[in-house]
Protein backbone atom coordinates (compact mmCIF):
# COMPACT_ATOMS: atom_id res chain seq x y z
CA UNK A 1 0.00 0.00 0.00
CA UNK A 2 1.20 3.38 -0.92
CA UNK A 3 -0.06 6.90 0.12
CA UNK A 4 -0.03 9.65 -2.73
CA UNK A 5 -1.01 12.92 -2.10
CA UNK A 6 -2.41 14.09 -5.50
CA UNK A 7 -2.52 17.89 -6.62
CA UNK A 8 -5.95 18.52 -9.20
CA UNK A 9 -3.60 18.43 -11.96
CA UNK A 10 -2.38 14.82 -11.43
CA UNK A 11 -6.30 13.43 -9.80
CA UNK A 12 -7.56 15.40 -12.91
CA UNK A 13 -5.83 12.71 -15.07
CA UNK A 14 -8.01 10.22 -13.57
CA UNK A 15 -11.16 12.28 -15.54
CA UNK A 16 -9.93 13.23 -18.57
CA UNK A 17 -7.81 11.47 -21.33
CA UNK A 18 -4.38 13.50 -21.13
CA UNK A 19 -0.74 11.98 -20.94
CA UNK A 20 -0.33 9.95 -17.63
CA UNK A 21 -3.93 9.04 -17.36
CA UNK A 22 -3.21 5.23 -17.34
CA UNK A 23 -0.38 5.45 -14.71
CA UNK A 24 -2.85 8.24 -12.10
CA UNK A 25 -5.82 5.25 -13.13
CA UNK A 26 -3.41 2.79 -11.91
CA UNK A 27 -3.01 3.76 -8.36
CA UNK A 28 -5.92 5.97 -7.68
CA UNK A 29 -9.30 3.82 -7.72
CA UNK A 30 -10.15 2.62 -4.29
CA UNK A 31 -9.91 -1.11 -5.61
CA UNK A 32 -5.99 -0.64 -6.28
CA UNK A 33 -5.52 -0.37 -2.43
CA UNK A 34 -3.46 2.60 -2.04
CA UNK A 35 -4.57 5.40 0.21
CA UNK A 36 -5.40 8.78 -2.13
CA UNK A 37 -5.55 12.10 -0.37
CA UNK A 38 -6.42 15.44 -2.07
CA UNK A 39 -6.75 18.74 -0.85
CA UNK A 40 -10.55 20.33 -0.06
CA UNK A 41 -9.78 22.41 -3.34
CA UNK A 42 -10.22 19.15 -5.67
CA UNK A 43 -13.85 19.42 -6.07
CA UNK A 44 -14.30 22.93 -6.86
CA UNK A 45 -11.00 22.82 -8.82
CA UNK A 46 -11.96 20.00 -11.18
CA UNK A 47 -15.41 21.73 -12.03
CA UNK A 48 -13.43 24.71 -13.26
CA UNK A 49 -11.16 22.18 -14.96
CA UNK A 50 -14.33 20.63 -16.54
CA UNK A 51 -15.82 23.51 -17.77
CA UNK A 52 -13.12 24.90 -19.48
CA UNK A 53 -12.38 21.59 -21.15
CA UNK A 54 -16.14 21.90 -22.04
CA UNK A 55 -15.67 25.49 -23.38
CA UNK A 56 -12.86 24.75 -25.49
CA UNK A 57 -15.05 21.58 -27.07
CA UNK A 58 -12.68 19.29 -25.37
CA UNK A 59 -15.43 17.37 -23.76
CA UNK A 60 -18.71 16.65 -24.29
CA UNK A 61 -21.80 18.11 -21.45
CA UNK A 62 -22.48 15.04 -21.39
CA UNK A 63 -18.94 13.96 -19.73
CA UNK A 64 -19.00 17.35 -18.49
CA UNK A 65 -21.69 16.25 -16.24
CA UNK A 66 -21.08 12.57 -15.72
CA UNK A 67 -16.98 13.71 -14.87
CA UNK A 68 -19.09 16.32 -11.88
CA UNK A 69 -20.45 13.41 -10.35
CA UNK A 70 -17.98 10.98 -10.48
CA UNK A 71 -15.27 13.46 -9.03
CA UNK A 72 -17.65 14.55 -5.57
CA UNK A 73 -18.71 10.51 -5.59
CA UNK A 74 -14.87 9.44 -5.22
CA UNK A 75 -14.02 12.58 -3.20
CA UNK A 76 -16.47 11.20 -0.64
CA UNK A 77 -15.50 7.45 -1.00
CA UNK A 78 -12.67 6.92 -2.19
CA UNK A 79 -10.37 9.65 -1.10
CA UNK A 80 -9.21 11.66 2.18
CA UNK A 81 -9.85 15.22 1.56
CA UNK A 82 -7.89 17.76 3.87
CA UNK A 83 -9.85 20.12 5.48
CA UNK A 84 -9.01 23.93 4.72
CA UNK A 85 -9.09 25.62 7.61
CA UNK A 86 -7.31 29.63 9.03
CA UNK A 87 -4.31 27.84 10.24
CA UNK A 88 -3.48 25.67 7.29
CA UNK A 89 -3.79 29.33 4.82
CA UNK A 90 -1.50 30.59 7.19
CA UNK A 91 0.86 28.14 6.38
CA UNK A 92 0.06 28.25 2.95
CA UNK A 93 0.69 32.01 2.68
CA UNK A 94 4.28 31.09 4.09
CA UNK A 95 4.62 28.90 0.98
CA UNK A 96 3.58 31.70 -1.21
CA UNK A 97 6.48 33.74 0.14
CA UNK A 98 9.05 31.13 0.52
CA UNK A 99 8.51 29.73 -2.90
CA UNK A 100 6.96 32.24 -4.87
CA UNK A 101 3.66 30.23 -5.57
CA UNK A 102 0.59 30.49 -6.69
CA UNK A 103 -2.02 30.54 -4.46
CA UNK A 104 -4.11 27.43 -5.18
CA UNK A 105 -0.66 25.31 -5.13
CA UNK A 106 0.30 26.80 -1.80
CA UNK A 107 -2.69 25.62 -0.43
CA UNK A 108 -2.22 22.30 -2.25
CA UNK A 109 1.24 21.69 -0.64
CA UNK A 110 -0.23 23.07 2.68
CA UNK A 111 -2.57 20.36 2.69
CA UNK A 112 -0.29 17.64 1.73
CA UNK A 113 2.19 19.02 4.61
CA UNK A 114 -0.65 18.76 7.18
CA UNK A 115 -1.56 15.26 5.59
CA UNK A 116 2.47 14.28 6.51
CA UNK A 117 2.11 15.39 9.86
CA UNK A 118 -1.56 14.39 10.90
CA UNK A 119 -0.76 10.89 9.32
CA UNK A 120 2.75 10.23 10.60
CA UNK A 121 3.37 8.68 7.35
CA UNK A 122 5.81 10.00 4.27
CA UNK A 123 3.66 10.17 0.71
CA UNK A 124 4.62 10.88 -2.63
CA UNK A 125 3.74 14.14 -3.90
CA UNK A 126 2.26 13.87 -7.54
CA UNK A 127 1.51 17.18 -9.02
CA UNK A 128 1.70 18.15 -12.87
CA UNK A 129 3.23 21.45 -11.99
CA UNK A 130 7.10 21.90 -12.25
CA UNK A 131 7.54 24.24 -9.52
CA UNK A 132 5.07 22.97 -7.22
CA UNK A 133 7.30 19.57 -7.10
CA UNK A 134 10.23 21.55 -6.53
CA UNK A 135 8.88 23.20 -3.94
CA UNK A 136 7.62 20.06 -2.38
CA UNK A 137 11.14 18.15 -2.64
CA UNK A 138 12.54 21.31 -0.64
CA UNK A 139 9.85 20.44 2.35
CA UNK A 140 10.96 16.77 2.56
CA UNK A 141 8.01 15.25 0.45
CA UNK A 142 8.71 12.86 -2.40
CA UNK A 143 7.11 14.10 -5.81
CA UNK A 144 6.36 12.52 -8.87
CA UNK A 145 4.95 13.81 -11.91
CA UNK A 146 2.70 11.67 -13.90
CA UNK A 147 3.50 13.61 -16.95
CA UNK A 148 6.79 10.93 -17.15
CA UNK A 149 4.61 8.17 -17.66
CA UNK A 150 2.73 7.08 -20.83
Amino acid sequence: MTIYFADTSAIAKRYVDEPGSAWVRSWSPKAAGHIVIVSDLLVVEMHSLLARKYRENRISYQDLLLSRETVVAHTIREYIAVNIDQQLLIIASELVGKYVLRVLDAIQLASALRAVTTLGEQMIFVTADRNLSLAAAVEGLAPDDPNLYP
